[in-house]
């Protein structure tokens, strides 16, 4: 299956800077647009200048949790803010964080190191792409 996600604006917030630069060349290489960011303020930030398709988010982050950005998201008066998907990602495989993120508004949470098929298939499924070649 080629992998393509053109045309498609992804905001990535995640304070590692390997983890992030990985994310980053690995949604470049399906041909996605990647903004890349180090904490939930400047996640927000971004949000509110820029267009995105869909958030990939970290909780723990220096200046703001992924969590408490994702709130802060969720409760916008902007309706495509408000709306606009979400992947969180953990380390943690607490399953009450898990269930924390979902409850906040994640529609879906991965676990850290995530595999590139698995990221691929998460987001087209939340993009609703046409997998069929």
């Amino acid at each position: 299956m080629n992998k393509d996600l053109r045309n498609k604006k992804i905001i990535i917030a995640d304070d590692e800077e390997i983890y992030n630069m990985l994310l980053t060349r690995l949604l470049k290489s399906w041909n996605a647009e990647v903004t890349s960011v180090f904490n939930g303020q400047e996640l927000l930030d971004s949000l509110s200048q820029n267009h995105y398709d869909l958030v990939i988010v970290d909780n723990n982050m220096p200046v703001m949790k992924g969590s408490e950005a994702i709130e802060k998201i969720r409760h916008s008066f902007d309706e495509h803010i408000k709306s606009i998907p979400i992947i969180s990602l953990t380390a943690s495989g607490v399953a009450e964080e898990k269930e924390e993120f979902l409850r906040l508004g994640s529609n879906v949470v991965l676990l850290k190191p995530i595999e590139n098929d698995t990221l691929y298939n998460t987001v087209s499924n939340i993009l609703e792409l046409n997998l069929v070649q």
